[in-house]
């Protein structure tokens, strides 16, 4: 119960408004229960199979795929998680962008990443 109260501040923090916060900590709640369902696991014991599958079993939603996969990057960017947040935010990414915006993104990611290494 803390972490979440812990998380409800981040979120705030990060500019969340109130009603934003509940549906976001809802939404975590909901792909937990999936992960306990499934594997009986607890969110922080989660990996990118377990983010697939649930991209796999919401993506005909097609109005909440996107809130959902916003909910668990910013749950695992909370935690730490870089690499399962960065996988929530590709997959919200590419759900949503034309195929050209999402080569230009990528595009740039690159660039940007050779500039960090150089």
């Amino acid at each position: 119960m803390q972490e979440v109260e812990e998380y409800r501040k981040y979120l705030r923090k990060i500019g969340k408004k109130n009603h934003v916060v509940d549906d976001l900590i809802r939404r975590c709640d909901i792909f937990a229960d999936f992960l306990h369902k499934r594997k009986k696991l607890h969110v922080d014991e989660a990996n990118k199979e377990d983010i697939l599958a649930f991209f796999d079993a919401i993506k005909d939603e097609k109005s909440s795929t996107g809130n959902y996969l916003r909910a668990i990057g910013l749950c695992f960017k909370f935690k730490s998680k870089s690499e399962l947040s960065a996988l929530a935010s590709n997959l919200r990414r590419q759900k949503y962008l034309r195929p050209e915006v999402l080569l230009k993104l990528e595009t740039l990611e690159k660039s940007t990443l050779n500039m960090r290494t150089d």
